[in-house]
């Protein structure tokens, strides 16, 4: 007769037996069901009866046989019942090693990222140190799950030279020691004390309140010591109560005067502009940046990611391929349905979903404690405290109404578009159809461009397209199948192409999509823009036939009884400047005079047809004449755009950056730091080339 080691192991056998099992397992009906997909699975029967027995339809005090429990481990994917058990005890042995190293092992081994790809927490370590410095007895790394608690802690101890004790998993529900009991027999042994994945431990809250309780009796006892324990905003708002403001003065660096947790964290967030330069992505919250790394590295192609993969991948994990999936998805649509698809708010008081919190506590439980759900307490007019409940993130939110729309609409299609915006306002409107053209990528679904049909406002337009260009730059299959549509179709050249310049690939795909435009377009003002871009690119590769071809064209094009935007006046005489210095090495009178006409009568921007830079004209002939070193007109459009009023199409723009260049070039200064993260991939060209012509 095999022993169960504890109920624990019984217990965790039945959990990944509800996490293999497809489906929910809420009424006894359900345990038959369950037995007829172990039979498919592993050829073995065990009744249905036994399984309602187990997971506590029949009540029952009797252990499961051996057959029962080798049936049950095969289902899950191990040889037997004692395979699973050596296989659960060496994780709880690695979970459980007191040593420093054993716990930066059991880091490493349940990290979401590759622990060579772990960026140093910077912040953290200074936090951590400064406790360690100071009269304080503890601390509270407060952060949510996945945002690398347990990274930066074995990041800390990797150097940490003092000895160290790591509690973390069962040690702190001992039968035979109450958890200040082991504090008090741990304290005089060592000089830091860890407590790690307090949440994880616990049931519910009142077993995680015990743990609390055993803390707070343990500080009132206990001065010469250092605890650094682990948590979740949520855990720590709804019971940092329990110390006493005697004992909140042990306490360094953490807040008890709150009752919303995103006024707890205490651990910033590591960026991901700040990993990769070279693989930036609109993530939506910070707390995907593990999963976005983890596909990276699995990727070995690098393959860009979008959002809507990243948040698609969080929510398989941590909601549909758990337990209680089900329960789960009815806190989901209860929001939904109490907000009318998130069109009014994302926020609903705990009353209007007390039944279900009491109904299904699990579920409830590890929503809450992973932030995929949160609950804030305010107080009302009478003075007391109420509660109410939304998404922890406003990106889980739009994912889930998205993934509503495209049940709906049976995927993406103009009829989706439509309903977001028409029916959705501001940000929220902005933020899913982002997501939704993310999907639209993540699928290689040409249908994308009818994004740009919408009526759109200015803002939302260029959002959208430097949202869609990231993606695209970054993954062939897109550029081959995809990139084409927007050339294809009006309102994609209007909005996409003329608007999203991407120097680096016009040697490329963005290259050949301008020559494809050229078939499609008649007007002088588009004729210009897509010559005067490919002729740059062959000035830069010193192409003689393309500069000859691509010069002689917008040479002919008239342009005085042409109403041509300031931007694409500027190309074409950033063009014919650099073609007559390519082959005259200088400029002629004739075009020098038209410069000086068009600097004089004032050229203004306008919103239509093609980005909006504050100083479009102007920037093209500081572009050649920095190019051709020969300086002209540079000195008087430096003194008045440095004068002028800034105006960028995003934050990210190289406008500023060039400024630099141009001023370094003509003054002969040096041009400073200059940061590659701050500026769009699709300018990094520019820059890193001019950047090498002002240090020669």
């Amino acid at each position: 007769m095999i022993e169960l080691k504890t109920n624990s192991d019984l217990s965790v056998l039945l959990e990944k037996v509800e996490e293999k099992y497809p489906f929910e397992i809420l009424h006894s009906k359900d345990c038959d069901n369950l037995a007829q997909d172990i039979l498919q699975v592993t050829g073995e029967r065990v009744s249905g009866s036994t399984i309602k027995r187990l997971f506590g339809f029949i009540k029952s005090k009797s252990n499961p046989n051996n057959y029962t429990l080798n049936v049950l481990a095969k289902y899950i994917g191990n040889e037997d019942y004692q395979c699973f058990l050596k296989k659960y005890q060496l994780a709880e042995t690695v979970k459980n090693n007191n040593t420093i190293s054993g716990f930066i092992e059991y880091a490493k081994a349940n990290s979401l990222t590759n622990p060579k790809k772990w960026v140093t927490h910077t912040s953290g370590l200074r936090f951590i140190a400064d406790f360690i410095a100071s009269d304080a007895s503890v601390t509270a790394i407060i952060a949510e799950g996945g945002m690398g608690k347990t990274i930066l802690l074995a990041q800390f101890l990797e150097n940490y030279q003092q000895s160290c004790f790591a509690l973390c998993g069962s040690p702190l529900k001992r039968k035979d020691l109450s958890l200040c009991e082991h504090l008090t027999a741990l304290k005089d042994k060592y000089d830091l004390i860890i407590i790690d994945e307090i949440e994880e431990t616990a049931y519910n809250f009142l077993e995680i309140r015990t743990i609390f309780f055993e803390l707070a009796k343990f500080l009132s006892q206990h001065n010469n010591v250092k605890i650094i324990i682990s948590i979740r905003p949520y855990t720590w708002v709804r019971l940092s109560d329990v110390f006493s403001s005697n004992l909140q003065n042990k306490w360094f660096g953490v807040n008890f005067n709150t009752f919303k947790s995103e006024q707890c964290v205490n651990l910033d967030t590591i960026r991901l502009d700040k990993l990769n330069a070279d693989n930036e992505l609109f993530i939506s919250t910070p707390f995907l940046s593990p999963f976005y790394l983890e596909l990276l590295e699995k990727n070995q192609q690098k393959t860009f990611t979008n959002d809507w993969a990243i948040l698609n991948q969080f929510f398989t994990e941590k909601v549909w391929k758990t337990a209680y999936a089900y329960e789960k998805k009815l806190f989901f649509d209860k929001i939904m349905e109490l907000t009318n698809n998130g069109k009014e708010g994302g926020r609903i008081t705990r009353k209007d979903i007390q039944d279900i919190i009491s109904k299904y506590k699990k579920a409830h439980v590890d929503l809450v404690s992973y932030n995929i759900l949160k609950e804030e307490k305010e107080l009302n007019k009478y003075g007391a405290y109420s509660s109410f409940y939304s998404f922890g993130n406003a990106a889980f939110l739009e994912f889930y109404i998205l993934s509503r729309l495209l049940t709906k609409y049976d995927g993406f299609n103009n009829a989706l578009l439509k309903e977001i915006a028409n029916e959705y306002e501001d940000e929220r409107k902005l933020n899913l159809l982002k997501l939704a053209v993310s999907y639209a990528l993540h699928q290689y679904d040409k249908a994308v461009v009818q994004v740009f049909d919408l009526a759109l406002n200015e803002f939302e337009r260029q959002s959208l397209m430097v949202h869609i260009g990231y993606q695209i730059r970054l993954d062939k299959k897109l550029q081959e199948e995809v990139f084409p549509q927007f050339v294809k179709t009006e309102n994609g050249r209007k909005f996409f192409i003329e608007r999203w310049i991407n120097e680096e690939h016009l040697n490329g795909f963005y290259g050949k999509g301008l020559e494809q435009y050229l078939q499609i377009v008649t007007e002088p003002q588009d004729v210009i823009f897509a010559n005067a871009l490919l002729y740059y690119n062959a000035f830069l590769n010193k192409n003689t036939a393309e500069c000859e071809k691509r010069a002689a064209i917008i040479k002919n094009i008239e342009t005085k009884s042409n109403s041509i935007h300031p931007f694409v006046m500027g190309r074409k005489y950033m063009t014919l400047l650099l073609e007559e210095h390519r082959i005259n090495k200088k400029y002629s009178k004739t075009i020098k005079e038209e410069i000086e006409q068009l600097l004089t009568c004032g050229l203004t921007e306008r919103d239509e047809d093609l980005p909006v830079h504050f100083a479009g004209f102007e920037f093209n002939i500081l572009h050649a004449e920095f190019l051709t070193n020969t300086y002209v007109f540079t000195e008087q459009l430096l003194k008045k755009l440095i004068k002028s009023k800034r105006q960028l199409l995003h934050p990210k723009d190289a406008d500023e950056v060039l400024l630099k260049f141009f001023e370094s070039a003509y003054y002969k200064v040096l041009v400073g730091e200059i940061k590659l993260e701050g500026i769009h991939p699709w300018y990094r060209y520019t820059v890193k080339n001019y950047l090498n012509r002002v240090c020669l």
